[in-house]
């Protein structure tokens, strides 16, 4: 961690900035202090809600299963796959350059961050598993990356100062929170003006309200998002939750949200991602899905929206 990037941190609560004493952070205002663990800042102990713990426990299941895996073969999988076709997407809305800051929400094993990183921009990574943050350190690590941060929060209470970073991107994270709303007002704060928000969510459409249940997806509606909430957390005790809790929404909704929050101006529009529906063993089944899938806006997995501050 470089001085400059140490001097972005501050105390998620109440956004003072930081000193190092020995082995911990420690806020200048509050005097609330964080243990650095191994090298990772750790700010973990800021408050998280149920579904959010939730979220973390099912995530860190299978991080902890990536550990026995070689997951740089992984990181390159991911990076083969998605990453020019994502960098693309991200691009028509800001130019990525040397000198912006870029952060990912959520960042898990961030191989976007590696990418970017190996292009020369300096990248931040916050997710709440510190066991994805290891092992992306030791990646970074082995292959001489130095030009990086990872923290190890809570989104809807981030480290950081105000109006700090230029890009900050999210591979479906905001979907996770209960409050959207509170999760949009932090990633305002954050930014620098004229900085941009880029995240990707679940659409809410005839697909969402379907065959997307089968790993337990909520709508943000009014009525529904309590009756589907219930129906997945309480009878099912959230076994289908492949990601925990995830909501889905429509654009007019995240159009509204950003407003709120102070942006100002907000595109939403369908996000391009290859698709497989591995659990789909008929071949003629599996194409159409796909191509229902990729054409039409009734069943698209997931949108962009990109927020302007």
């Amino acid at each position: 961690m470089t001085n400059k990037l140490f001097e972005l941190l501050a105390c998620p609560f109440c956004h003072r900035s930081l000193a190092l004493k020995k082995k911990n952070l420690a806020c200048d205002g509050c005097r609330k202090k964080y243990p650095m663990d191994s090298g990772i800042p750790d700010f973990s102990q800021a408050t998280i809600d149920d579904d959010l713990k939730l979220s973390r426990e099912k995530w860190d299941k299978k991080y902890e299963a990536d550990a026995k895996k070689k997951i740089a073969d992984e990181l390159d999988y991911l990076e083969d796959k998605f990453f020019k076709s994502t960098l693309k997407q991200i691009s028509r809305h800001t130019k990525i350059t040397r000198q912006s800051l870029f952060l990912e929400i959520g960042c898990g094993t961030f191989y976007l961050g590696r990418a970017l990183a190996k292009k020369g921009i300096t990248v931040i990574g916050i997710d709440m598993s510190m066991e994805a943050l290891k092992l992306t350190r030791a990646i970074f690590e082995k292959e001489k990356i130095s030009n990086y941060l990872l923290v190890c929060g809570n989104v809807l209470n981030m480290p950081f100062k105000d109006d700090a970073i230029d890009l900050i991107y999210g591979a479906g994270v905001i979907e996770h929170f209960k409050d959207t709303y509170a999760s949009i007002k932090e990633l305002y704060r954050i930014l620098k003006k004229r900085g941009v928000a880029y995240n990707t969510v679940p659409y809410l459409n005839i697909g969402s309200l379907t065959y997307r249940q089968v790993w337990g997806n909520i709508p943000r509606l009014p009525i529904l998002e309590d009756i589907f909430a219930f129906f997945h957390m309480k009878i099912l005790g959230a076994r289908h939750m492949r990601f925990g809790y995830e909501l889905s929404f429509t654009r007019s909704y995240l159009e509204k949200i950003h407003k709120l929050a102070g942006f100002s101006q907000t595109k939403t529009g369908k996000f391009e991602c290859k698709l497989d529906f591995d659990y789909i063993k008929n071949a003629g089944i599996k194409k159409f899905a796909v191509a229902l899938a990729k054409n039409s806006p009734l069943f698209w997995p997931m949108i962009y929206v990109a927020a302007k501050k």
